[in-house]
């Protein structure tokens, strides 16, 4: 979805204040319409329209808004019988009225239809013609005239219950003619009306949540998961998803039911909601349910979650969510890893012993072999090869996904550069500013000169040109962000020779936060505001620290130290870019909810 940049400096500040208040929102105005009419009938005339009323289980009446549309139509005919010219006005009117039941008035209106002729004196004749006379038919004429009440405050009750409203109209018929002292007139006057009653008013506050997770272990922790790939596991590893249902409205729902398009109950173990969901569900009541294990296959999986409820009024609301988990023969890759010097880089205590080796990180690097010494190109990544299968290699594709991220955006946009053909593709990849959920994919293309089945017992039937895709994704956990910290802190900032980290005062204080982090999340894997609050505040105090230069001075602590930040080594994007994806997997960030 589209994140907006409002809260960059304190996102996972502003995500915290989220999960600590229900966030009030007010209900637009709804309407709704009845209709009914009265057909063309010759005036006057008194007749009834039937309205439904205002059922008040869709929720509060404001206000009623009644139109009336009055129709006429007809013929006028005079003849002028004096003894000079005259100009006659000829006139086709109705007055079309609604009232209520007790015949107060509602609304008025008044079609008309108007017309002048100059005629001679009277031609001897009384034919409607002539020179003196005239016939006018087919005239029509509509007039409109709307109404909002209250006032009286007394419809609202009036128009509000169950069933339906009759309410009166009449039509009487006020055409003439006038301009002649003697004239004699002949009006045929037809009216019809149409009714419109439009109800306003502020609807039920009914709306209901899902959130779907996924773990490796049915206590936790949940990752959100809701952008492929998702969770990293290995095929064989038990996979669990926790559904969490919220009444986010104001009125109790009832029926609530939980459905995923992947399991169900004859799924292994059966899905099958338990303890039943409560009936009905009240207003900011939550429903926890924990589905597993599942065993985890090969490849990328998405399922969604969808649960409805019904109000009160009717109203039925649904909401979905997905997730995301890939199991890869090959783990994640990280940023960096423990490791050591050998014990050849010590730290020196002068008269005392020297102490333990100072190398305790080391960077990530992704490298690709395509296959071993001898065997036929990219042997290693072609099942047909494993099979003793003979192939012929038709294309080669590498493809590398940045993510999109809050943080930072400008300085590790988002986007997609693919290289192809063997001499083209670059196998070693270094991981140490690569942002989390980058990914990887491999796509090979060949072919076999006898049919052959590609993936056993899977969906792929027996051919000779084949495609197989692998996938590598960089993640980030606490762990890993207290070895890239370490990392940090050993490697070099230009030429003064300080490490990117510089701030030594700073360096302890980021390393026991993410401490802080693990240990919440070990204490209670459910609890997440206490870790999202110190995740916060562990962003925060790496922004704040962002330097654009080396120290000049390369003092231990103060002004002008803190975490280098340049385009050469923007170390302080990167921990804040961990940071916020680290807050999305464990669902402190919600990116579609």
């Amino acid at each position: 979805m589209n994140r907006p940049s409002v809260c960059r400096r304190s996102l996972l500040i502003c995500s915290v204040a989220a999960l600590c208040l229900w966030l009030a929102c007010s209900a637009g105005a709804a309407t709704v319409s009845f209709s009914d009419t009265v057909p063309l009938a010759v005036t006057n005339w008194t007749s009834s329209v039937t309205i439904p009323l205002f059922n008040p289980a869709l929720g509060t009446l404001n206000s009623v808004t009644f139109l009336l549309n009055g129709h006429v139509e007809g013929t006028v005919q005079f003849e002028s019988r004096d003894a000079g010219p005259a100009t006659v006005t000829s006139t086709l009117s109705a007055q079309v009225v609604l009232t209520r039941p007790d015949t107060s008035t509602i609304a008025l209106t008044a079609p008309t239809f108007s017309t002048s002729d100059s005629v001679t004196a009277f031609d001897g004749v009384n034919d409607f013609g002539g020179t003196s006379g005239r016939t006018h038919t087919g005239l029509t004429a509509d007039d409109s005239s709307t109404h909002v009440s209250p006032p009286p405050a007394s419809d609202l009750a009036l128009f509000t219950g169950i069933g339906s409203i009759v309410l009166p109209v009449s039509a009487m018929g006020v055409s003439g003619a006038t301009g002649a002292g003697n004239l004699l007139v002949s009006i045929s006057t037809s009216a019809s009306a149409e009714v419109t009653v439009t109800y306003d008013y502020t609807p039920e506050d009914v709306s209901i949540s899902i959130i779907k997770y996924v773990g490796t272990s049915a206590s936790g922790p949940w990752n959100d998961a809701n952008a492929p790939p998702g969770l990293g596991v290995t095929p064989g590893d038990d996979v669990f998803f926790q559904y969490v249902i919220t009444n986010t409205g104001a009125v109790p729902l009832s029926g609530v039911t939980l459905t995923d398009n992947v399991y169900n109950a004859g799924s292994t173990p059966p899905f099958i909601p338990a303890p039943p969901i409560p009936n009905p569900l009240a207003p900011a009541a939550t429903y926890t349910y924990v589905y597993g294990p599942v065993t985890a296959l090969a490849g990328q999986h998405t399922n969604i979650a969808t649960t409805t409820g019904t109000s009160p009024g009717g109203t039925v609301v649904t909401d979905t969510d997905p997730a995301n988990y890939h199991a890869n023969d090959v783990p994640d890759l990280l940023q960096a890893f423990p490791g050591n010097s050998g014990g050849r880089n010590i730290a020196f205590a002068g008269y005392a012993s020297a102490l333990d080796d100072l190398i305790s990180s080391v960077p990530g690097i992704f490298v690709i072999v395509p296959q071993q010494p001898g065997d036929p190109a990219w042997a290693n990544y072609i099942q047909a090869f494993q099979d003793q299968v003979d192939y012929t290699l038709k294309n080669v594709t590498l493809c590398k996904e940045h993510p999109d991220i809050i943080q930072c955006a400008d300085v590790f946009p988002s986007g997609t550069i693919c290289q192809q053909g063997t001499p083209n593709i670059r196998l070693r990849w270094p991981l140490m500013y690569e942002v989390p959920g980058t990914v990887w994919t491999l796509t090979i293309q060949y072919g076999t000169s006898v049919p052959y089945d590609d993936d056993g017992a899977g969906p792929n039937p027996l051919g000779y040109y084949h495609v197989q895709v692998w996938t590598w994704q960089v993640d980030a956990t606490i762990a890993s962000m207290k070895d890239l910290l370490e990392l940090f802190h050993e490697l070099p900032f230009g030429l003064d020779e300080v490490p990117l980290v510089s701030d030594e005062v700073l360096y302890p204080i980021l390393q026991a936060k993410l401490d802080a982090i693990q240990a919440a999340l070990d204490a209670d894997p459910q609890d997440l505001l206490t870790a999202s609050f110190i995740l916060g505040d562990f962003e925060m105090e790496v922004q704040d620290a962002c330097i654009g230069t080396s120290p000049a001075r390369p003092r231990p602590t103060g002004p002008g130290t803190g975490i280098a930040e340049t385009l050469e080594n923007p170390a302080c994007c990167k921990l804040m870019a961990d940071a916020e994806y680290i807050g999305f997997q464990l669902g402190i960030l919600q990116p579609t909810k």
